[in-house]
């Protein structure tokens, strides 16, 4: 029986759009632009390497609600154990000792899966002048705009990966879904729903387990996978911060490396003049 890729299985913390015909942007500097027409892959970034110290953490309450879960679980299964003639006796360690036994272990875990895994972000929706701003600056970037299927289509090639809805939570007050690891890698904190993320995410569960040891060697900062911009591209917008040369530099490369997509460059309408 063919094994199915893991964007075919469901999983709570990938949620889906309701519709694969809604719209992706993935703005980039050129400098990456060309990289990705050029090697016809697409860069991948760990992600304790994202620039936000929260990525991978959990909410502030529900990480004392987890670490008591557990201590009442490892409790209960030490009774259990005793009544079962597995265990002499009870441990007699205070509910102090165990959450500071077991804080550190889920802290390991997590920060194994923030550093085994490696992604790719886009923001779902139209096109977003905060997000030039934020991914391009004023000096000047493309765009990459697909569609949900089509994007999750492309993935094909590696097993390894999911893409799915990020969530947004309150980190002071709120709570996660569940308590999958794979859960804090899919949410923000409340103040990035501008951004209106998808995330592809490329992890595998061996590769994790490597990492949860004291000082473990970490992986590549940059996993490439093998992605043909030429299928998956259903426009190229060019920010609308630049000059016409700019434009053309841009028409220039792309006519030469994957001619296809000549036809689908466009300016951003953001460039548009106003109407007095």
């Amino acid at each position: 029986m063919r094994q199915k890729h893991k964007r075919d299985i469901p999983h709570s913390a990938f949620p889906q759009p309701e519709s694969g015909r809604v719209k992706l942007w993935r703005y980039l500097p050129l400098a990456k632009f060309l990289s990705v027409l050029t090697k016809r892959s697409l860069p991948l970034i760990r992600a304790d390497r994202l620039g936000d110290s929260f990525e991978g953490s959990v909410p502030t309450q529900f990480a004392k609600s987890v670490l008591d879960q557990f201590i009442e679980e490892g409790m209960e299964a030490e009774d259990a154990a005793i009544a079962a003639g597995k265990l002499n006796a009870p441990l007699n360690l205070s509910k102090k000792q165990r959450r500071d036994q077991l804080a550190p272990q889920l802290r390991t875990t997590r920060l194994a899966y923030l550093r085994g895994s490696h992604v790719s972000c886009w923001s779902l929706g139209g096109e977003s002048e905060a997000m030039w701003r934020l991914y391009c600056g004023s000096d000047g970037g493309v765009a990459i705009v697909t569609s949900y299927s089509r994007l999750r289509k492309s993935l094909a090639p590696d097993p390894a990966t999911r893409l799915g809805l990020v969530r947004y939570v309150d980190y002071a007050e709120g709570e996660l879904p569940d308590l999958n690891f794979m859960q804090p890698l899919m949410h923000k904190r409340s103040a990035f729903e501008h951004e209106h993320e998808v995330r592809i995410v490329r992890f595998l569960e061996t590769e994790v387990r490597e990492l949860m040891v004291p000082n473990p060697k970490l992986p590549v900062v940059v996993r490439f996978l093998d992605w043909d911009v030429e299928r998956v591209a259903e426009k190229l917008v060019v920010s609308p911060y630049v000059d016409q040369w700019y434009f053309d530099a841009v028409y220039e490369s792309v006519r030469k490396v994957a001619s296809r997509l000549v036809s689908k460059l466009s300016w951003s309408k953001l460039r548009a003049d106003p109407i007095y």
